[in-house]
């Protein structure tokens, strides 16, 4: 026994690490973080793509919002894969969530199998383990939000661009080509997180000084169908302006009304009560530090190091641009697990202590890899911000089963909508930032045409200028904080 768990030591604790997240998330599956907009409307548009072949959110019987394009803050790569899977497992978000669960455990042996062909077993280990106990892995990963999904195509664009032992195929010898097709992947699916690979990956390779025109161009080309892709499912009618300039305005500020300067300004002033924030860039100075200080280890690693760089950077940048949603910075804090070990591995190295030897190190390096996860699991066990809420699933689980036949209007409760089927649904919602108000005001036409159920949060705004109606019309039926179900009295 003794000698078999020698033989497969690092195995057994990478399969003793997937089974601790995979228990750990079941037991809160779909309440732990709760659902929330992005995610439904990923698992709106993944079951509207299933049913009726399109990537955009139905707004009423037979009729979606008309604006695809910009809803696409989850790609293709995971909506429609989410589809294939609600296809074989049925429409629900138990299984939307073990979807997620899903493509947890492969990026966790996907970061294992990349730490291994960069450094070795051991540092793979430290990698997955620190991932494994990072609490965003489970806020961000077990939504369907991309991150997870994008982070996994980054990881094999990386492998095929950077390393020079990396497999070749029999009809063409260009890793490149084949890194575009993955990082491409990556971008389109989350593409507010995975946009600043391009200028990273140009960044890198022009400081490479190899052929860079070469070389650019065939990752160019190995991203382009992914694009392609993109605009075929979400831009019919991709040869019209009105699209086009639609997209452009959005990118413009996508955090309309919000104003990028008060928000640089308000993450700025926020940042020293960010400690998820504060804890990054202390590892990254760490992991920095190490490159400058070790020429050999940049030396063996340059264009990935050059890469991280540049898109840690980049990506600190957008960050506080933003509202400070921390899910942007998702990439760089699961890459720096990845190279934190033999960034700290490197700076022990150029250690000359008497009597500091190898061994010694390694136990010290063993040491810190292990205090850094326990207390990473602390945080997680007692402190992280993961949001717990059953609302959305109970009030959804209400309407389910008073409204079989019958028609409900939804406002601004898009968590709700998605689990309720399209053709008796009617929503109208204005919550995504950089949208416009997507759906018609069921309640402002002929009384003939009002829903049997609406579902509505307290105050309301989209609601109150029907509050006659509501009063007169409809009398509250369930209440389930900060949602009420009306139901309309007989006509």
């Amino acid at each position: 026994m003794l000698n078999f768990f020698k033989k497969y030591f690092f195995k057994l604790m990478l399969a003793a690490i997937i089974l601790a997240v995979i228990i750990f998330s079941l037991t809160t599956l779909t309440t732990k973080p709760r659902l929330w907009t992005d995610e439904a409307l990923n698992i709106e548009l993944a079951r509207n793509f299933l049913f009726f072949g399109h990537l955009d959110l139905a707004v009423e019987p037979g009729v979606f919002s008309g604006v695809p394009y910009l809803l696409q803050s989850t790609g293709y790569p995971l909506t429609i894969t989410l589809a294939a899977f609600f296809k074989i497992f049925g429409f629900g978000l138990i299984q939307a969530r073990l979807f997620a669960l899903s493509l947890m455990v492969i990026l966790l042996v996907t970061v294992y199998w990349y730490a291994k062909k960069l450094f070795n077993k051991t540092q793979a280990l430290y990698a997955t383990l620190l991932i494994a106990t990072f609490a965003p892995f489970y806020g961000n990963g077990r939504c369907v939000t991309g991150e997870i999904l994008g982070f996994i195509f980054l990881i094999f664009g990386l492998y095929f661009l950077f390393e020079k032992n990396a497999a070749r195929f029999k009809f063409f010898n260009s890793g490149q080509l084949l890194a575009g097709i993955f990082l491409g992947l990556a971008i389109v699916t989350k593409p507010s997180v995975y946009l600043m690979i391009l200028p990273a990956v140009l960044i890198a390779l022009i400081f490479l000084k190899r052929e860079f025109f070469s070389r650019a161009f065939n990752v160019l080309l190995g991203m382009a169908p992914a694009a392609f892709f993109w605009i075929i499912l979400n831009v019919p009618n991709f040869l019209d302006r009105e699209p086009w300039l639609k997209i452009l305005n959005f990118y413009k500020n996508p955090y309309a009304p919000l104003s990028v300067s008060d928000n640089v300004f308000l993450n700025f002033a926020g940042l020293p009560q960010n400690t998820t924030l504060i804890y990054f860039l202390g590892l990254l100075a760490v992991i920095f530090w190490a490159f400058l200080k070790r020429r050999d280890f940049f030396k063996r690693h340059n264009g990935l190091i050059i890469f991280f760089a540049g898109y840690s950077i980049l990506a600190l940048i957008y960050f506080f641009k933003s509202p400070g949603w921390l899910r942007y910075l998702m990439a760089v804090e699961l890459f720096a697990f990845i190279v934190l070990g033999p960034a700290l591995e490197a700076i022990l190295g150029s250690l000359n202590f008497k009597n500091f030897s190898l061994a010694n190190k390694a136990k010290l390096l063993a040491g810190a890899m292990i205090f850094l996860a326990m207390f990473q699991a602390w945080h997680l066990f007692t402190r992280a911000d993961i949001f717990y809420s059953d609302t959305y699933l109970k009030v959804a689980e209400f309407v389910g089963g008073r409204s079989s036949g019958k028609t409900v209007g939804l406002y601004n409760a898009l968590p709700i909508a998605s689990l309720i089927f399209p053709e008796r649904k009617f929503q109208m919602t204005d919550v995504m930032l950089g949208v416009p108000v997507l759906g018609r005001d069921f309640l402002a036409v002929e009384e003939s045409q009002w829903p049997d159920f609406v579902v509505a949060a307290t105050n309301e705004p989209l609601m109150l200028p029907h509050q006659n109606i509501m009063q007169s019309r409809y009398e509250p039926v369930y209440f389930n904080d900060p949602y009420t179900v009306y139901i309309l009295k007989s006509r």
